[in-house]
């Protein structure tokens, strides 16, 4: 969507660096300077949902948080 929107209407947009591959000719990318910036995530749920997907999702959140992003791995947290 973000790359139809940017080619249709010669816009700009943030994207993930792994949508350059799918860019069309006529869309040009640039990297940003310094550091990518980082967003923080907010996790809710009802805690009655009984969905198998969901409980293994929470088993493992902490182990996810102390691996941090994925430019960090290895670095700890951002």
């Amino acid at each position: 969507m973000g790359i139809s929107l940017v080619a249709s209407t010669r816009g700009a947009a943030l994207l993930p660096v792994y949508v350059e591959p799918l860019l069309p000719w006529s869309v040009v990318s640039r990297p940003l300077k310094d550091e990518p910036p980082t967003i923080d995530i907010a996790i809710s749920y009802r805690p009655d949902n009984p969905s198998p997907v969901l409980e293994a999702f929470l088993s493992r959140i902490d182990q996810l948080i102390s691996v941090g992003p994925a430019g960090n791995r290895g670095r700890g947290r951002a």
